[in-house]
């Protein structure tokens, strides 16, 4: 949130100089970094009682910005505001005017800027370094965050003891002596499979203390392979960051060699090192790949694009990223993976750890699958007793206050072993989630993904699992009255009126407030599930910490079954928290545990990617970094864009990894 901060003071932090040695330069600097976020700040200035929309900063000193007065004369901004405002004086006469008029001329009112300042609690964009701090400090361990727990809590008895009119006495509330005692299990990991140097099965055992595992080869020499390696026959290589050619060459010598040993076929490259050094802005970007894929196309079949792409993650997250998605996901259907020039060209060149982590992601956009879980009893064991299709489903929306679009994406999986997946998207009207008929075309979202099941299988699912992220407590009737009879109606449509599958509905509730540790204060161990005291106790609601907490205390998910007609499951809820916490294991992008199931995982990371395909889509964050929020086109403020993915191969893929 902005602060009530002085226009004076924003440029000066801006140009990071002391306020008396601004000049006109450092304002015209922060005039181009206001002007490049498309959001209108709102300010307020001492001398009157309403607010202002700050259009950018005026380029002459108020000394010099003259404007005519109704008898005719002259005047400058300067005089006009010591005549009219003695209240005010003006300490510094040779800084700018901001401008706060209308749209069609927003000089036709001018007002010194250090008058101004910004109104306060507006959303604002946040630094990389104030985010940095921010989880500095935030990211407690559960011994100091609960010390501090108690403190609060013990301050909190204390006030209401000595005070027989506080608010908790008057609303006839009290708070219990101690923390409370939660009852837990600690679930095991399921075993892992992937392919050894030879192609046969092996299993790979998780690491309980860490949740995570390694691709190495226990049995012998070299890594483990994927459980199918993606395969194309050729491969373009484009460079949008100056970089020695000899550089590259290395690190495609070495990340080929990676890939072989994971299993997959990436061809020879084709053509040269393409060099798009000069492409900044979006619609170049995409124009250069669409005209130099299609030329090497000519000499070879192009199935991957490497992109090389600088260090700065704020820079590229403006165009260059989007642009590159947007023609890979939405023109071309060809799979791109961006890799930043001074890890893949630099430090990190030789580094088997990060080639094994950019391989992770390159295998699934071709088509491949990296592991599977195939235990048997339990657990993922539910899908293997009858055709069923995993769902999940994410809305991302833009930051608060901001009219863009919001974009929903539905996920599910094509095979038994969750390693294929198929995915719808959309956008929708701007921070809209769970009012009846603000799904977007949600039935047809449901009916791609059966439509998509049924070609890879032969048959429609009898049993679908959806995962619903992003619903409030409040909402849970409206989900459960709205979209839950939209998935059956899909079926109807889709697979006539005598097909009705077997349906659970699960929602994820990833924002909680609830924090635990163990009874010493210590990280819960990954695969915690909080089943009583806290929770209802019929098995339809629970908390699960599935990820191995690195930094602070681990964050729980909070699962709710607000619709489940599956015998087994309504039997013995705890096959659902299995089934749950097994596919937290399969977000193949990672070799860890990860804190939700990997199908609405990806829905959450394909709504949020496809805000990118707006054709004018450009970061508005005037501090250049990344933002969940898409420029619109102009005079449509709000409007909703058509968005459809290039081809159903591109659908079928996790395109998004």
């Amino acid at each position: 949130m902005f602060a009530p901060l002085n226009i004076v003071e924003f440029t000066a932090k801006m140009c990071r100089k002391p306020p008396e040695r601004l000049g006109l330069e450092d304002c015209s600097t922060a005039h181009k970094k206001l002007r490049q976020s498309s959001k209108l700040w709102k300010i307020k200035a001492k001398h009157a009682a309403r607010t202002y929309k700050l259009r950018g900063i005026h380029d002459q000193p108020a000394t010099k910005a003259m404007f005519k007065l109704e008898d005719g004369t002259t005047k400058s901004v300067a005089e006009y505001f010591a005549e009219t405002y003695p209240k005010f004086p003006l300490r510094r006469p040779d800084l700018p005017c901001v401008m706060v008029g209308r749209a069609a001329e927003p000089a036709a009112i001018l007002i010194p800027m250090e008058l101004c300042s910004f109104v306060d609690c507006q959303p604002a964009p946040v630094t990389p370094e104030v985010q940095q701090e921010q989880i500095k400090e935030t990211a407690a361990p559960p011994n100091v965050r609960f010390d501090s727990i108690r403190k609060i809590h013990d301050s909190l008895l204390q006030e209401v003891a000595a005070d027989p009119q506080h608010t908790l006495t008057n609303f006839a509330t009290s708070i219990g002596p101690q923390l409370v005692e939660a009852g837990a299990v600690v679930m095991a990991s399921p075993a892992l499979q992937y392919r050894d140097p030879r192609g046969e099965l092996t299993e790979v055992r998780v690491n309980p203390q860490k949740g995570e595992w390694n691709l190495r080869n226990t049995n012998g020499p070299g890594d483990l392979q994927f459980m199918e390696g993606g395969k194309v026959d050729g491969f373009a290589v484009v460079k949008f960051e100056r970089v020695d050619n000899r550089a590259v060459g290395t690190f495609l010598d070495k990340f080929k060699s990676f890939a072989q040993q994971r299993g997959m076929r990436l061809g020879q490259q084709v053509g040269d090192v393409l060099d798009g050094t000069n492409k900044y802005h979006g619609g170049d970007v995409e124009a250069f790949l669409d005209s130099q894929i299609k030329m090497l196309n000519t000499r070879g079949s192009v199935g991957l694009v490497v992109c090389i792409i600088g260090d700065k993650q704020a820079m590229n997250a403006k165009e260059l990223y989007p642009a590159i998605k947007r023609w890979s996901h939405t023109k071309s259907g060809i799979p791109t993976q961006c890799v930043q020039a001074g890890k893949a060209c630099g430090k990190l060149m030789n580094s088997a750890q990060y080639h094994a982590g950019v391989l992770l992601k390159v295998n699934l956009k071709l088509g491949g699958s990296n592991v599977i879980a195939p235990g048997g009893k339990g657990g993922l064991a539910l899908l293997r007793a009858e055709p069923t299709m995993v769902m999940g489903f994410d809305v991302n929306h833009p930051q608060p206050g901001s009219s863009k679009p919001s974009y929903a994406a539905l996920v599910a999986t094509l095979d038994q072993e969750c390693t294929k997946y198929h995915t719808s998207i959309g956008a929708q009207k701007s921070r809209t989630e769970v009012e009846e008929g603000l799904i977007v075309n949600f039935v047809t979202k449901v009916r791609s993904c059966l439509r998509a099941f049924h070609a890879q299988n032969g048959t429609h699912p009898r049993r679908i699992i959806m995962y619903r992220d992003g619903v409030a407590d409040n909402q849970f009737d409206a989900v459960r009255d709205h979209e839950v009879g939209l998935i059956f109606r899909a079926c109807k449509e889709e697979g006539g009126e005598e097909y009705v599958p077997k349906l659970t509905f699960m929602i994820v509730q990833q924002r909680t407030p609830a924090r635990f540790c163990t009874l010493n204060k210590q990280q819960v161990p990954a695969g915690t599930v909080v089943t009583e005291d806290v929770v209802t106790g019929d098995g339809k609601d629970w908390y699960m910490v599935a990820q191995h907490g690195l930094k602070g205390t681990a964050r729980p998910s909070h699962f709710h079954v607000i619709h489940d007609d599956v015998e087994d499951t309504v039997r013995d809820p705890k096959l659902l928290q299995r089934l749950t916490f097994d596919l937290c294991h399969l977000y193949a992008r990672a070799t860890k545990i990860v804190s939700r199931p990997a199908p609405v995982y990806y829905a959450h990371r394909a709504a949020f990617i496809a805000q990118y395909y707006k054709d004018d889509y450009k970061e508005e964050n005037m501090f250049e970094v990344g933002s969940t929020s898409s420029r619109g086109s102009t005079g449509s403020e709000g409007s909703i864009p058509e968005l459809a993915l290039a081809d159903m191969t591109t659908a079928n893929r996790v395109y998004y990894a």
